[in-house]
């Protein structure tokens, strides 16, 4: 059913913008984090867009004018990396080969072939994004909000290119931002080098991690106050294998307590290193290029890949003597978030963002309250990087991406920043101007989306009704990435936070607590998971039938609890699998019952509150009234796994398993008062249930919701008539009992108790078993245990009386619930039943008595209890008192039942 309804939905309007929105309700906004272009859907996805399809429904229901906004990230580096290896496994021309402009070109003919699958993957899953506002972070709109942001700050002095150490990605062949670089603890070992003095009254020995950068060594740095080295600052010392003289200086960088208190000063190759030879006047020496080979100053080792340098180099440096020795380490090294390489510091001109004055008006927006984090834990991790933030890197060395929009002129140097292409150079007006040739990072369009996608900088209708949206539902991986990077860019574009709200959910694991990736082979495709077929998964092939999108969803949502991290294994969709069938039967014995007798209309609470209902039906109005507080309450505070539970736990266990059994005990009687109650009050709380679960399984609560609309005098898919346009339940404190809770807990313990006497003495449902319940006649519930006589039996399988306190007890075993006691009477059960009964408990009792005899033994014993840990003492006493009342309780059972067999 679920393509189906899901082309019923979006002909029909309902994902629009304001689509089901009542007069005078405020707006909801949502904005998609737009996911990669090149991007399949995986599980993270899935968790990501029901969270925010959850509250997106939920709000439309409501009556708030909703927008769902989605689209999609270019993803420079990913998709130039991905077209590029297309080309190759075509055997085409290379990116080098093409050229800049014809690159480009079969980028965007590659996006219009294969971009949209991701967009096709979230309508599968149940998406109800407005489609019609379909966004691309390189639309021809959203281009010019980037440029207008450029401009803006480069005005503003909040950008500039410089000359500054970064983070170099050898593989990519670009700078990285400092957030894109993934610290890993690594084994490794620091080797210690021995330099030559020029004047060959000795040497001084440095350690490293890195031995081949030592050909990029411009000095020897020792601390000012080091008493070892005191003779040694301002000589010099000559670099094996090149020859190049280099001075020792005095740095408070150089640490005397680690290791030999002598470091080796790379200013080309290290941050660290490079803040010296600022302060020393160092010169630059790159050893190892751009493409992660040895560059010439590397002497015979030029042109070598720098690992590899790595251990040809050592095995010089050991045979003539300069490396005396090594000592394994576990340190953290950079790597490239998306090749996953080692990265390299390098020393080159970029552009930046000053990120400080940004930053500070962020923090002030958060300590005032303005923008929250739910949880609130990560408040303080969010503030914390805005408080340590560093300048931003933003331009990288691609193709595909937002050209930044600077202009140098060839005659003169004139720097150039403009909106658009310029024509003629503004100081000596030449026309020859050649645009930068690098491209903006990714996360600087991104950081525009709360707004670019709604027109800015044009001032739209869209941007003053939408702007600021409501409620941002992202991964914690990308705080820093995104959130951070949206609401200084919001606040300083628009003077406006770009949200009032920032939900943060876990992070989707295995079974084993591992983060799934392809490489470990442990991911779960959701879209198996929905249609059906073969998922690898942890080394064994799982076979899915297909769950449907609604068992995909529940199952995340009860799973969502508080931003912990998903613990998942495939089989976990067969519980959501499980309450899906539920709801349908449910729905199914309701429609079945309901052909035979249709209504004019749907049914109301007030006309609920006009019929005569029994005790049954006020409990379960009762319990309705509750789920939809508890429901209402979960989803303002995002906590998703609670709101699940309440709408679970009133269907599959108030309506289902007490209600729905006892309804058809009524459709049974000839009771034609009986039966209407019946009828109204199931059509009116499987109605309120289904809107209830909607957000969460909107697939079958919209199947059965129409299927019930020609049995209360409407047309199933009548225009415009969608559960999903339907108004949110709101509790109605007309159908709340104030006893009615506790009396049928009452009720419920009873059946229990007999249904428990039942099974322990192996009588099936079929055995006619007599009951007898004792309640002083003061207590409150006696009245109401007296009305609801009817209900226990039927639903104990049993005939049930108050007890007669003229009538002496028949034999029976006797259970205490509450305030009543409850005696299962067996005088007239067979036997041969009662008697292995009655052997099954000796056999209980003798076992349990001697496991405390034991227990009893070593508590007797002097020495266990002096030389026993406390802790193993105290725990065998609570194990005896756990068995002594076991053996109390079986005894009584016993004695009722005439003693041992």
């Amino acid at each position: 059913h679920e393509p189906a309804i899901y082309r019923r939905w979006e002909s029909g309007g309902c994902f629009a913008a304001g689509a089901g929105a009542r007069p005078g309700r405020p707006t909801y906004t949502v904005m998609i984090p737009p996911p990669n272009v090149t991007g399949m859907l995986h599980m993270g996805h899935a968790l990501n867009n029901t969270l925010q399809d959850c509250l997106v429904r939920w709000k439309r229901m409501q009556g708030f004018d909703t927008l769902w906004q989605p689209g999609t990230d270019h993803a420079g580096i990913a998709t130039q990396s991905v077209v590029a290896k297309h080309l190759d496994q075509q055997g085409g021309p290379s990116r080098e080969e093409l050229g800049r402009e014809a690159f480009l070109a079969k980028v965007w003919e590659w996006k219009e072939r294969y971009g949209g699958g991701i967009v096709d993957q979230l309508r599968t899953l149940g998406s109800s994004c407005d489609w019609s506002r379909e966004r691309f972070t390189m639309d021809a709109g959203l281009s010019a909000a980037v440029n207008e942001t450029f401009v803006r700050l480069y005005e503003a002095g909040l950008i500039y290119r410089g000359t500054r150490m970064v983070n170099w990605s050898p593989q990519l062949r670009t700078a990285l931002a400092n957030d894109e670089v993934e610290m890993r603890e690594v084994d490794g070992r620091m080797w210690r080098l021995r330099y030559p003095l020029v004047d060959g009254e000795g040497h001084i020995t440095v350690e490293t991690t890195r031995p081949e950068t030592f050909f990029g060594d411009t000095a020897v740095a020792v601390h000012p106050e080091d008493p070892r080295y005191q003779d040694l600052i301002g000589r010099r010392v000559r670099l094996p294998i090149v020859g190049r003289e280099i001075p020792i200086i005095a740095d408070p960088y150089a640490n005397p307590e680690k290791g030999s208190g002598a470091v080796k000063i790379t200013p080309a190759h290290d941050p660290n290193d490079y803040e010296v030879g600022l302060r020393h006047d160092l010169p630059l020496v790159r050893c190892i290029g751009f493409d992660g080979h040895m560059t010439a100053e590397a002497a015979h080792f030029a042109g070598s890949e720098r690992f590899a340098c790595r251990a040809r180099l050592l095995e010089e440096l050991e045979a003539s003597g300069v490396l005396v020795g090594s000592t394994a380490i576990t340190h953290t090294v950079g790597h490239c978030y998306r090749s996953h390489v080692p990265v390299e510091p390098m020393v080159t001109e970029q552009w930046f963002v000053r990120m400080r004055p940004l930053a500070e008006r962020a923090l002030a927006e958060t300590k005032a309250g303005r923008v929250s984090f739910f949880p609130g834990r990560w408040t303080k991790v969010y503030g914390r990087w805005l408080e340590e933030v560093q300048d931003w890197c933003i331009s990288r060395q691609i193709w595909w991406g937002h050209r930044i929009p600077a202009w140098t002129c060839q005659a003169c140097g004139e720097l150039i920043v403009a909106r658009s292409a310029p024509t003629a150079c503004l100081r000596c007006q030449s026309h020859d101007l050649v645009q930068d040739d690098d491209v903006l990072d990714t996360w600087f369009s991104s950081a525009l989306w709360p707004f670019s996608t709604l027109g800015w900088p044009e001032q739209t209708p869209e941007l003053a009704r939408y702007y600021p949206t409501s409620t941002l539902v992202t991964d914690r991986g990308i705080i820093y990435f995104w959130v951070a990077r949206m609401v200084m860019m919001g606040l300083f574009n628009l003077d406006q936070r770009p949200f009032d709200d920032v939900y943060i959910h876990g992070t989707v694991l295995d079974e084993r607590g591992t983060k799934m990736s392809k490489s470990l082979g442990n991911g779960i495709d959701p879209l198996i998971m929905i249609r059906g077929g073969s998922q690898d998964y942890l080394g064994t092939c799982y076979q899915c039938p297909g769950y449907g999108a609604d068992a995909v969803r529940s199952t995340l949502l009860d799973m969502t609890t508080e931003g912990q991290d998903l613990k998942l294994a495939p089989s976990r969709f067969e519980a959501g699998r499980n309450f899906a069938n539920k709801i349908y039967n449910a729905g199914r014995f309701l429609l079945m019952n309901l052909s035979a007798r249709p209504r004019s209309g749907p049914v109301a609470a007030e006309q609920l509150v006009a019929t005569r209902l029994d005790f049954e039906e006020r409990w379960l109005l009762d319990r309705l009234q509750s789920a939809i507080d508890a429901c209402q309450q979960a989803l303002t505070h995002y906590r998703f796994s609670d709101y699940m539970n309440a709408a679970y736990r009133f269907l599959r266990d108030d309506l289902c398993d007490w209600y729905l059994e006892w309804a058809k005990c009524r459709y049974r009687s000839d009771d034609a008062a009986a039966i209407d109650a019946a009828d109204q009050v199931l059509i009116h709380c499987f109605d309120q249930v289904l809107r209830l679960l909607h957000p969460a399984m909107p697939f079958l609560t919209e199947l059965l919701w129409q299927q019930l609309q020609p049995l209360i005098g409407g047309q199933a898919w009548a225009a415009g008539h969608f559960l999903m346009l339907t108004p949110w339940p709101e509790a109605d404190d007309r159908l709340r009992h104030s006893t009615a809770a506790a009396q049928m807990a009452l009720h419920q313990q009873i059946v229990s108790a007999i249904r428990q006497v039942r099974n322990e003495i192996g009588l099936g449902d079929g055995v006619q078993v007599q009951a007898v319940i004792s309640i002083p006649a003061e207590a409150p519930e006696a009245a109401g245990l007296a009305e609801a006589l009817p209900f226990v039996e039927d639903r104990a399988r049993a005939r049930v009386r108050l007890a007669d306190p003229g009538q002496a007890p028949r034999p029976g075993i006797t259970t205490v619930v509450g305030c009543c006691t409850v005696q299962v009477e067996i005088d007239d059960q067979p036997a041969e039943i009662i008697s292995a009964y009655k052997t099954r408990l000796a056999k209980q009792l003798m076992a349990r008595q001697q496991a405390a005899a034991g227990k009893r033994g070593r508590l007797a014993n002097p020495g266990y209890c002096a030389k026993a840990p406390p802790d193993k003492v105290q725990e065998t006493r609570d194990l005896l008192a756990q068995d002594e009342a076991e053996i109390a309780q079986l005894q009584a059972v016993l004695d009722q039942l005439g003693g041992a067999c």
